[in-house]
């Protein structure tokens, strides 16, 4: 059910973690190799707040709930949680953004 969002925050993730690594300059120069004792380790890029509330909006959009809006958003352990109201600001229910992979799912 969520797998089109999952997707389109992967896109996004990894749009970040290009960007960050284009700004720190080259990762290895000519004269340094990585062999496979050596792995190259990354963090993982975290999800932002207006991030996971356009991925809510978008499920929102999809789904025809044109009654609904996003709420409030706050930082769980490693997670967003957006609440979802009602026009008139009536809480309706909770969907949890995970912040690294950007998955939905209702609280």
């Amino acid at each position: 059910m969520f797998s089109i969002y999952k997707i389109s925050t992967f896109a996004i993730v990894a749009a970040i973690s290009a960007s960050a690594l284009m700004s720190l300059g080259s990762v290895a120069s000519a004269t340094e190799t990585t062999t496979a004792a050596e792995p190259m380790v990354m963090a993982a890029a975290q999800i932002s707040r207006t991030d996971a509330r356009k991925l809510v909006r978008a499920y929102l959009k999809e789904e025809g709930k044109r009654g609904l809006r996003v709420g409030s958003t706050v930082r769980g352990m490693g997670t967003w949680i957006v609440t979802v109201t009602s026009n008139q600001g009536t809480p309706v229910y909770k969907i949890i953004v995970d912040a690294v992979s950007g998955e939905l799912s209702r609280a």
